[in-house]
């Protein structure tokens, strides 16, 4: 009798250890999922960010180290694990930019859509701050530099117009403060530098 008992009892208590089995690696799929689907959303924010950066690092037509060295600091602290391969990548594409047919805002709307479906405000925030970096980063800004700040601004999800006016008064309040020596020469295009692996600048 209390064997049969104890194999009744077996037999009920399977199927539940099965169904909590089968629920625990449910669970752990979906945190994977959910792991991968940051992951993708990070590489597209940092690429699509890199692209926008690099278009207005050439947008007056020059890509001056000072530059360079804030994309270094926002590669260092978003995608550190591919640094030098990153800082390649940016080095290529502020060399095609410098040619005005290349330099447009036609593809930034669909960048910042992109970066605005896998960012919170924080992050957004944050990328807007490299950016007037790099556009005030040699002491100036030039008419073609706004241009791109304000149309990023105005397609960011939380941010306006103020926005931007904001931004502008507090970089050339910055710049007009401002008593360092800026790196204002051209860094190379091509060859490998001592300081593509790391990150450098003021910030």
């Amino acid at each position: 009798m209390d064997f049969l008992m104890i194999l009744m009892f077996g037999i009920s208590i399977c199927p539940a250890l099965l169904l909590i089995k089968i629920l625990d690696r449910n669970k752990e799929n979906k945190q994977k999922k959910k792991q991968r689907g940051k992951e993708e959303e990070d590489q597209i924010f940092v690429t699509n960010a890199l692209i926008i950066m690099a278009k207005v690092m050439a947008a007056d037509r020059t890509n001056m180290v000072c530059e360079l060295d804030i994309i270094k600091q926002f590669i260092k602290k978003y995608d550190e694990a591919n640094f030098r391969e990153r800082v390649k990548y940016v080095k290529e594409l502020a060399s095609n930019y410098k040619n005005p047919v290349d330099t447009t805002l036609s593809d930034c709307d669909r960048l910042i859509t992109d970066i605005n479906e896998v960012s919170n405000f924080t992050r957004k925030k944050w990328f807007l701050e490299y950016l007037f970096e790099i556009a005030f980063s040699d002491g100036s800004c030039s008419a073609e530099e706004k241009l791109f700040l304000k149309r990023v601004v105005e397609k960011l999800e939380g941010f306006d117009l103020g926005t931007y006016n904001f931004m502008v008064k507090k970089y050339e309040k910055q710049n007009k403060n401002y008593t360092g020596t800026r790196k204002t020469e051209e860094y190379s295009q091509y060859e490998y530098e001592s300081t593509d692996n790391e990150s450098t600048g003021n910030k």
